[in-house]
């Protein structure tokens, strides 16, 4: 790798840093993740909490900055990346991303805690397997969380997102966002209501303001993401010299202000392109009853012997194993799209009951070994 001009011996050595970063794939739960932040984020001077949360407090400032240490990879291990332009992406091979969601937030904040710059750090678990370590902090760590007046995650794709809105609903005014775009003085930073999810969203009714901003990341979750590094390094020279009291407080996190949409009348097409800037494809013919979308699936227990498999049934076969490795790929998507629908962890569980009680009666069923999970 080169260089493109000839950068100061500090940003070549956070440059570096950041390259370095992301080329390692940190599926949650890994010991290639545990070993990122062995090396990349231990040595800041981090606490350890039980869940593997990693977090550092630098002088007395209200604020918390947020981001999450674990990435959408299939795997962990190493992969190639090349830089065009500035332009950071992954080089065709085994790796499913490029991981810069979120480790161009964790980079942002480790550069920050380098320089001093005041803050509570939180380098949160499992954000992509539905926010595991934040909702640890949010439970056992409530004292530490409400000193907090304001949490600032950098997790948003794009260049330009304030999130002031989130599936949890606002989790932030837009009085503190607009405070936050003066107080970083980027040019096109705006105010962002179409925010999906992030650790800071587990925050919002201890912590007043919370919000998500974006990293510099594009087509997160694919082959096709990239970093914007541009943008990324305007970001952490606005960072560094940040000014927190500038940040104007009101919202009262006691006071939830919903943006649940009934799931009868959720346009998930709609939802997934404001989220992810390209259609479902067809994805929102969808029956809104229960009972009905279990019919339309038409949901079968398959008997064990494969020799015993029709055509339909390997047809039906192959299509569970597709939503199975998507669900594996992309479990944050797979839950905010169910929640969106109406449905809770309650809900499968009893649908999970049902079919065992079915097929035991049928005598066909054999139950899943989750002994590792």
């Amino acid at each position: 790798m080169s260089f493109s001009t000839t950068p100061s011996h500090k940003e070549a050595s956070a440059r570096a840093a950041l390259y370095h970063m992301l080329m390692t794939m940190r599926p949650h739960g890994t010991k290639a993740t545990a070993t990122f932040c062995k090396h990349w984020i231990d040595p800041l001077g981090c606490q350890i909490d039980a869940a593997g949360n990693r977090f550092l407090r630098i002088g007395d400032a209200p604020v918390m900055f947020s981001s999450h240490v674990d990435t959408v990879h299939s795997q962990g291990g190493g992969q190639r990346i090349y830089d065009d332009n500035g332009i950071i992406c992954l080089t065709p091979g085994k790796a499913n991303c490029l991981g810069a969601d979120d480790t161009a937030g964790v980079w942002l904040m480790r550069e920050m805690a380098i320089n001093k710059v005041p803050g509570l750090y939180v380098f949160h678990q499992g954000e992509e397997c539905g926010g595991v370590g934040s909702r640890w902090i949010a439970a056992n760590k409530r004292d530490m969380v409400k000193e907090m007046s304001a949490c600032i995650a950098f997790d948003r794709r794009g260049t330009t997102s304030i999130i002031t809105e989130q599936m949890c609903g606002r989790c932030c005014s837009d009085v503190f966002g607009k405070s936050l775009i003066e107080a970083l003085g980027l040019e096109g930073m705006k105010l962002d209501d179409t925010g999906s999810f992030t650790d800071s969203a587990n925050y919002t009714r201890i912590i007043p303001e919370c919000t998500n901003v974006s990293s510099g990341y594009y087509d997160e979750h694919t082959k096709k993401e990239c970093l914007d590094t541009d943008h990324l390094f305007t970001l952490r020279e606005a960072m560094l010299t940040f000014d927190h009291s500038k940040l104007v407080i009101v919202r009262d996190p006691s006071k939830v202000e919903s943006r649940y949409i009934p799931w009868r009348d959720w346009d998930e097409n709609a939802y997934y392109q404001s989220q992810y800037g390209t259609s479902m494809g067809g994805a929102g013919d969808y029956t809104y009853s229960r009972s009905l979308r279990r019919s339309k699936a038409n949901i079968t227990i398959v008997p064990k012997s494969i020799h015993d498999y029709t055509d339909s049934e390997w047809e039906q076969r192959e299509q569970a194993d597709a939503l199975v490795d998507f669900v594996t790929i992309y479990p944050t998507l797979v839950s905010h799209f169910l929640m969106q629908h109406g449905y809770i962890v309650e809900d499968l569980e009893e649908y999970k009951d049902e079919c065992e009680q079915a097929a035991a009666m049928d005598g066909v069923y054999e139950k899943e070994d989750d002994s590792e999970n």
